[in-house]
């Protein structure tokens, strides 16, 4: 698989889902940008615990962006954060 480019674009709060890591999404890396006029939620796979560094969520602010990393960990598979922009 490629690398994944979302692009977040609401008028009011939106929640993009991280899909559920198996082999098949091992290693791949995706970068999610908020281009809409409210904050947007990332959240990790659904019902799986495969959080994000650790935590449910990460919350992007107009114009911000992430890229993270989907792998298999000590604990099963996880997502982790190789990068943060924050507008100022």
């Amino acid at each position: 698989y490629s690398d994944r480019v979302v692009m977040l674009d609401s008028s009011s709060q939106i929640t993009g889902t991280l899909p559920t890591m198996t082999d098949l999404y091992n290693g791949t890396v995706f970068t999610v940008k908020n281009i809409g006029t409210h904050q947007a939620k990332v959240t990790g796979s659904t019902g799986q615990d495969q959080f994000i560094d650790g935590q449910q969520d990460i919350r992007l602010d107009t114009g911000d962006a992430v890229t993270l990393l989907g792998w298999e960990g000590v604990s099963g598979y996880e997502w982790t954060v190789l990068g943060l922009y924050k507008m100022v």
